[in-house]
């Protein structure tokens, strides 16, 4: 799993101001204690709970909701350069067993996936970003592509199907960066052809 190159600014995180953060190459926001709402978190259906003082959660916290109970969160960035962006959701590093599908969809619709989070955020393909006390694992929700300088993204339990209160969906932190594009093949094969080059001279 790749895990983020850059260079990772000690933070004193403080979850309830529910500010956009940067941490190296990443804006990251987080949820707020107690399901409060600011201009970049917000809960629509609200979550039942908070887990606090969690070293496998961002910021040490986490918000839970039982599934079937119209239980949704979102994350609001604005200010963005317009371009693609890889978009990256945390929960819990690793596994439990109550817990279910959480259904996430992204502005413009270039988002719209079904993550197991039984299993962590850790069994899935992703990153790991330090909240300035742990190393936390978010896995890839996809890449979007921002032409108004602004992209939400939002988890709900509307994939469940299950009122019963046996599971839960979580809710933790949101990460975004500048998608790097992949080489094209053009670059490729120019490169190759230097290196064919500097091979014969030498």
């Amino acid at each position: 799993m790749p895990i983020c190159g850059c260079a990772l600014t000690a933070l004193a995180f403080n979850s309830a101001n529910g500010a956009v953060i940067t941490v190296g190459d990443y804006l990251v926001s987080n949820n707020l204690s107690g399901g409060a709402s600011d201009a970049s978190y917000s809960e629509p259906g609200a979550f039942a709970g908070d887990d606090f003082g969690q070293a496998n959660s961002f910021g040490g916290d986490r918000r839970w909701g039982n599934d079937g109970a119209a239980t949704s969160a979102s994350w609001a960035f604005d200010g963005l350069a317009n371009g693609v962006y890889d978009v990256y959701a945390s929960w819990k590093n690793d596994g439990q067993g109550n817990v279910s599908l959480a259904h996430y969809t992204g502005t413009d619709g270039f988002v719209n996936i079904d993550l197991d989070q039984r299993g962590g955020a850790a069994a899935l393909p992703g990153v790991v970003i330090n909240d300035g006390n742990n190393d936390i694992n978010f896995a890839s929700v996809g890449q979007v592509t921002v032409a108004d300088g602004n992209f939400t993204l939002t988890v709900d339990d509307s994939v469940t199907g299950s009122a019963d209160g046996a599971s839960f969906i979580f809710a933790d932190a949101v990460a975004i960066r500048t998608a790097v594009p992949e080489p094209s093949s053009v670059l490729l094969v120019t490169l190759a052809g230097l290196g064919l080059v500097r091979r014969r001279r030498g």
